[in-house]
């Protein structure tokens, strides 16, 4: 999660070194757009909320849902 995130920021930051600004709307979408569908439900819950996360919020969650599917599956095992 934690290369996936710094992948979007370093082409957020390129695009602005070259004028092309993206509004925090747009980050979140493109952001949670490229997630692997095992990510299907967050991506769910984060466009559903009434209020947009803010993008540095995103990798937070991310990985929490990271590690609780990590921790199930480590419990099934």
């Amino acid at each position: 999660m934690t290369d996936y995130t710094t992948k979007i920021k370093e082409i957020f930051c390129a695009l602005g070194s070259i004028n092309v600004l993206v509004n925090e709307e747009k980050m979140v979408l493109i952001y949670v757009g490229g997630l692997a569908p095992r990510y299907g439900p967050i991506r769910i819950a984060i466009c559903a909320r009434e209020t947009p996360s803010l993008f540095f919020n995103l990798q937070s969650m991310l990985i929490v849902e990271e590690n609780h599917t990590n921790l199930l599956r480590s419990m099934h095992d």
